[in-house]
């Protein structure tokens, strides 16, 4: 006996209501008759009516085509399907010796037919045109699954940048104490917990000796970590790279990133601040001259 199986779905992709498969033998002209199997010395009769599950899929063992004759020859099966709504399909399979097989991919036309009539409500396993939309039950959960759009776009980078030419800022007395710079404006990008971010920054300073620098993740206004070292409390000096030494003017070429925490989520987006220690003297560009540039990059979900 040969599997054949198939499954009946609405143009639009649901589940088609009180759907139901019937198969009958018949001989090469589509006539209902009995057939012969003479390998097993039985008689083919009737009609198989087949039970279609509630995802409108259905399967059923059939006697092979080859190993039946009727009085007027060769047979074929004809499936008849049907919806409580809409036409229904009739169709001609000729079924092989073994193995499990779509019924769409055994589809057969009648001596003098020119091609097998169209099942209702298949795309064929080699492809096709859909005329309306697709509605997928989920996101993909395995390798090979089709993705929905929703997805897909959960993985999109999310960027955000900014040129800050409304002044160069100069560096304050912060009393040997770390604080935001004061009227400098911040970046945030959307994130959320488990995803990498990555910052840039283009720049120009001319920090005093004892002007440092970091870059802070800000919640509320108020830092929670340092990019200098991770953690609540900046590095010895602020960040290594934006270090005073030598005093003199430091072109910026500044790259940082990691993994975004709990703790760095301000309203479903990380939001970045600079940071100063300073003894109130130098300067950080942010003219039309000299602009401040930043990008904050989150790259959603990095293996």
């Amino acid at each position: 006996m040969t599997t054949v199986h198939g499954a009946i779905i609405t143009p639009a992709g649901g589940r088609a209501e009180n759907a139901t498969v019937v198969v009958a033998l018949v001989d090469q002209a589509g006539r209902p008759v009995p057939g012969w199997n003479a390998a097993t010395d039985t008689e083919v009769l009737g009609v198989v009516v087949v039970p279609v599950d509630v995802d409108g899929s259905w399967s059923t063992m059939l006697t092979p085509n080859a190993s039946v004759t009727s009085a007027t020859g060769p047979t074929l099966y004809q499936v008849t399907e049907r919806a409580r709504t809409g036409p229904g399909a009739s169709y001609f399979i000729s079924v092989p010796d073994t193995g499990s097989h779509w019924a769409g991919d055994l589809q057969v036309p009648l001596p003098g037919q020119a091609a097998p009539e169209q099942l209702a409500g298949y795309l064929p396993l080699a492809g096709g045109t859909l005329t309306g939309p697709l509605l997928l039950a989920g996101d993909p959960a395995a390798a090979l699954q089709a993705a929905t759009r929703q997805y897909v776009d959960a993985l999109r980078p999310r960027a955000r940048s900014s040129y800050i030419t409304s002044g160069d800022r100069q560096y304050p007395d912060t009393s040997g104490v770390w604080q935001l710079l004061a009227d400098f404006p911040t970046l945030s990008v959307p994130a959320v917990v488990g995803e990498w971010v990555e910052l840039a920054i283009t720049g120009m300073t001319a920090p005093a000796a004892d002007s440092l620098t970091d870059i802070a993740i800000v919640v509320d206004g108020v830092p929670a970590r340092y990019l200098s070292s991770g953690e609540s409390t900046p590095a010895f000096e602020g960040e290594p790279s934006l270090h005073p030494f030598p005093g003199s003017f430091h072109g910026l070429g500044y790259s940082k990133g990691w993994t975004i925490t709990a703790s760095d989520l301000d309203d479903g987006a990380v939001t970045v601040a600079v940071a100063v220690k300073s003894g109130g003297a130098g300067t950080l560009y942010a003219s039309t001259l000299w602009p401040w540039y930043w990008r904050l990059l989150n790259l959603r979900t990095v293996s």
